[in-house]
């Protein structure tokens, strides 16, 4: 009686870590299987802005990102220190719904004056640091791109970015459920989301893919 209760003390102790380690590692595995991956690369051509401030627009070779425009980048671009402002983006998150996250840095450079150090820190630009930064969450929707839109060389960077589009591995995100772009040509050759009109984003420079 005694040498089976130990033996039976002894398979415990044995087995129970092991099913511990089991568990750990089919958490990890699930964890991997969750994970965001990165899909492809978009070319960002045309970076703009709606009149109202309300709208920010990345134009891609196929597609369209259109984010509502958080009020951090519509005070920075009316600002002082807009010209001194470099853009960083993150990898962006593509959802299942054409939804789309993301996260766009404009940092503050070295070579801003310093009296105009206090309006960025007004701006939200960390301070205390070389080189100042600030970073936007952008959310959004992917729109299937038209290709009846010319490419406006004036409204175009002044060179492609490469910004990295993840997904979660078996998304369903095929072409044919994305939405035509609400992005049209009005009549005097500037492009317009409704009755808004889309202008270029001029800052310091662009960075892609951080």
């Amino acid at each position: 009686m005694i040498k089976k209760k130990l033996c039976r003390s002894f398979l415990f102790f044995i087995l129970i870590p092991s099913l511990f380690i089991l568990v750990g590692c089919t958490s990890e595995m699930h964890r991997k299987a969750d994970a965001w991956k990165p899909s492809y690369i978009e070319n960002v051509s045309s970076l703009l802005i709606s009149s109202d401030g309300e709208k920010l627009v990345f134009i891609g070779k196929d597609f369209h990102y259109i984010f509502d425009s958080p009020k951090q980048i519509g005070k920075v671009l009316k600002s002082s220190v807009h010209q001194y402002v470099t853009a960083k983006f993150g990898n962006f998150r593509l959802h299942e719904d054409n939804h789309i996250v993301g996260a766009v840095t404009l940092v503050l450079s070295k070579s801003t004056p310093m009296g105009l150090r206090p309006e960025a820190t007004e701006l939200g630009f960390a301070k205390k640091v070389k080189e100042p930064v600030l970073r936007v969450v952008l959310l959004g929707t992917r729109y299937k791109a038209n290709n009846e839109i010319p490419k406006l060389n004036e409204e175009k960077l002044n060179k492609t970015y490469e910004v990295i589009i993840e997904e979660k591995p078996g998304a369903l995100t095929q072409a044919a459920t994305i939405a035509a772009t609400p992005i049209t040509l009005a009549a005097d050759g500037v492009l317009v989301i409704g009755a808004l009109v889309l202008s270029p984003i001029i800052l310091l420079s662009l960075v892609g893919a951080l």
